[in-house]
């Protein structure tokens, strides 16, 4: 058996331009998935160095509370069955990424550093205000009705998906993603508990087949380094090894990035500051990459596949 790489690249842009177009595509392929993985991206992470877990979740939910959300990264993975038998075990899935620009509704804190990373790491803040999707968190608003406002589309988007994974026991993955979660939980679910014990115990309930936190996994196994980029190399070149020592408890897996459903025709914040500023991906990862000081080999352009985490470790 061939190993294949899984260092694919292939996303659907999400704006609030063309949004109802895909609405009905996310929905159907939510209702069919084994795994979805989220990664966001927010303007502040405040003070939140407490040792402290019950004080540090109070800054972090002040934090949350005055911040916002500017993009979502959204991977639905689907197992494939096999079609005929083999002798070697083998796991194959698909996996449709989506990248969502959003722009909340109302005053929003933008701390500097974070705003910095952002636009140093190819964000446009320009394209969030003419291209973003806007919503109103759910902590100042009822559910959005059948018909949703303007400004509740993906108040209602979010709302079906997080309700089909709670129904149908669809594990979430994520990469130190505390921040994400209370996010998640702020702009699409409810007021913030004031507690943390309170908090988990709510998420739980809205995610009962498990949060699986790749950096939390990446730390038992004893990787070398925890960031993304690399615990998704890694990873990636472990499964390949699998390929000819296959076992039922540790098979080797195939994972397909599907292409985009619809014809781009717009671009997110990220890729067109990229653009505009003549930095292309691969200009924008080798930079990385030099800054980091790890080898290039352990590369990759994007990481919203998060799900080959949880196979690999």
């Amino acid at each position: 058996m061939n190993p294949n790489s899984a260092h694919v690249v292939s996303y659907n842009d999400i704006t609030n331009n063309n949004l109802l177009s895909y609405f009905p595509e996310i929905i159907n392929r939510v209702n069919t998935a084994s795994h979805i993985a989220i990664d966001l991206e927010f303007t502040a992470l405040g003070n939140t160095r407490s040792a402290d877990m019950a004080h540090r979740y109070v800054a972090m939910k002040q934090t949350v509370e005055s911040a916002a959300i500017v993009s979502i990264g959204l991977s639905i993975i689907k197992t494939i069955e096999p079609t005929e038998p083999t002798t070697t075990p083998l796991k194959k899935y698909q996996c449709d990424n989506f990248n969502f620009l959003t722009l909340k509704q109302g005053s929003i804190v933008i701390d500097s550093n974070t705003g910095t990373f952002l636009c140093h790491h190819g964000y446009s803040f320009d394209s969030m205000f003419t291209e973003g999707i806007p919503f109103t968190p759910a902590t100042t608003t009822p559910r959005p009705a059948t018909e949703p406002k303007p400004d509740m589309k993906l108040n209602q988007l979010w709302n079906h998906i997080i309700d089909i994974m709670r129904f149908k026991r669809i594990p979430l993955v994520l990469h130190n993603g505390l921040f994400d979660l209370m996010y998640i939980y702020h702009s699409f679910i409810g007021q913030l508990p004031h507690h943390f014990n309170v908090f988990i115990s709510k998420v739980s309930f809205q995610f009962p087949s498990g949060i699986y936190d790749t950096r939390y996994l990446a730390e038992k196994a004893d990787f070398k380094a925890t960031f993304l980029k690399y615990v998704f190399s890694k990873s990636d070149r472990l499964r390949q090894n699998r390929a000819e020592i296959s076992t039922d408890q540790r098979p080797y897996f195939e994972v397909q990035v599907n292409p985009p459903i619809l014809q781009q025709n717009s671009v997110s914040g990220l890729k067109r500051k990229r653009r505009d500023n003549g930095v292309n991906d691969k200009d924008a990862v080798d930079n990385k990459i030099q800054k980091l000081g790890y080898c290039p080999k352990y590369a990759v352009r994007e990481t919203h596949a998060c799900i080959i985490y949880i196979h690999t470790l």
